[in-house]
């Protein structure tokens, strides 16, 4: 219980490890680009090396390592961050399971799991880096013209889903299992890792998706079938809009078929857990009270949020020009002042010079635009919303 007590003290290094698209293991999503791996060395161990040991260190005794950097950030604005996230959420469900050594190394192996399935996806969504879509390499003339960094390469996890197919003692302790993307579902290697747990195990283990849910199916693979033999199963699905929002940014995919999905879903597997995750950012924080009044009509939803985009920069709500900001501001303070407060804090503290709008956002939007041959345009958007 004298964990927490620390001013920066952060649940997920505890309990939690994370696999990337290429199999390499990092301390959370939010901070993708340090790896806590060394060259072959295995997931086991990499949970108490001296890397995993030092952050523990710093995250107990009130330091604030640059790689939580987005954390602090938010903290900052006021903005609840992943580590608020996870203290609130989940501290009490895992504080009995955590046995820390005085080398702040853990007795207790990793007990939530989350891992990247590849960069393989069917859409190329606007805000995505190709780490996480491997069609946006079709654009990478485009993003580092804009000084976003980019692979070409379509990325597997391969050395990281052999660990977990052939050493089955790790799904002893797996108590959550976590896929993101890539896009699980349309990913050979999901199915493989799911079929490769011990059956008698599966009903142990909590299934969690983050997927754009433009496909039900794969292949041969009865899906719903499959969760059914796991202790519970969430979906949250990735939506950053409704209508001619969603068109836009998420280029590939068609907003009904998506809304008619996540009904499908419900109605084929009640039980399931099914939220909704918006990436707000200058794209959509415009439409934002739409969004929540379409999907709250639902009723079945478990949850509904909304994350702000930090990367790429010119992409994050802070590098809106004053006048449109202060009319989004006005919208959501008269549509839901306290559903939206993070948001509006966070519009109101951050500023970027307007340069930045002319230089990249706009710039960036227009070469997009005319090479996906949107019909809708961002400043359509923008002028249609706030009028």
């Amino acid at each position: 219980m004298k964990l927490p007590n620390s001013n920066t003290f952060c649940t997920i290094p505890f309990i939690h490890i994370y696999g990337t698209a290429d199999g390499n293991i990092v301390p959370c999503c939010e901070s993708q680009e340090t790896i806590m791996n060394n060259e072959k060395e295995s997931l086991l161990s990499t949970w108490n090396n001296q890397k995993y040991k030092t952050l523990r260190q710093q995250l107990l005794n009130n330091k604030k390592p640059n790689i939580c950097k987005v954390c602090w950030h938010s903290e900052k604005n006021n903005v609840t961050s992943t580590r608020q996230h996870w203290l609130n959420d989940e501290w009490n469900n895992f504080k009995d399971d955590i046995i820390l050594n005085d080398d702040y190394s853990v007795e207790n192996p990793p007990l939530w799991l989350e891992t990247k399935v590849g960069n393989f996806c069917n859409l190329k969504c606007k805000m995505c880096s190709t780490w996480s879509s491997y069609k946006r390499a079709q654009d990478i003339d485009i993003l580092k013209k804009y000084g976003t960094g980019a692979t070409t390469k379509l990325l597997k996890p391969d050395s990281l889903y052999n660990q977990l197919m052939t050493n089955k003692e790790i799904w002893n302790h797996i108590k959550v299992l976590q896929f993101s993307g890539g896009e699980p579902i349309i990913n050979q290697n999901y199915y493989d890792l799911l079929e490769s747990i011990p059956k008698n195990l599966r009903s142990n283990i909590k299934l969690k998706h983050a997927t754009n849910l433009t496909h039900l199916k794969y292949k041969n693979y009865d899906m719903i079938e499959i969760w059914k033999q796991f202790k519970s199963v969430s979906v949250k699905v990735s939506v950053d809009g409704i209508g001619d929002v969603y068109n836009y940014i998420r280029h590939g995919a068609n907003f009904i078929d998506v809304d008619k999905n996540i009904d499908i879903l419900k109605e084929k597997l009640p039980e399931c857990n099914i939220g909704i995750g918006n990436t707000t950012q200058v794209y959509n924080v415009f439409q934002l009270p739409e969004f929540f009044k379409h999907f709250e009509s639902k009723g079945y939803l478990n949850f509904i949020e909304n994350f702000l985009l930090q990367t790429p920069k010119y992409l994050n709500i802070s590098v809106l020009p004053n006048l449109y900001k202060q009319a989004i501001i006005k919208k959501l303070t008269e549509q839901g002042e306290q559903k939206f407060k993070q948001t509006i804090n966070y519009l109101q503290n951050n500023n970027t010079n307007d340069t930045y709008w002319h230089t990249h956002t706009l710039p960036y939007s227009k070469d997009l635009e005319n090479r996906y041959n949107d019909k809708t345009k961002f400043i359509n958007l923008l002028e249609k919303y706030i009028n």
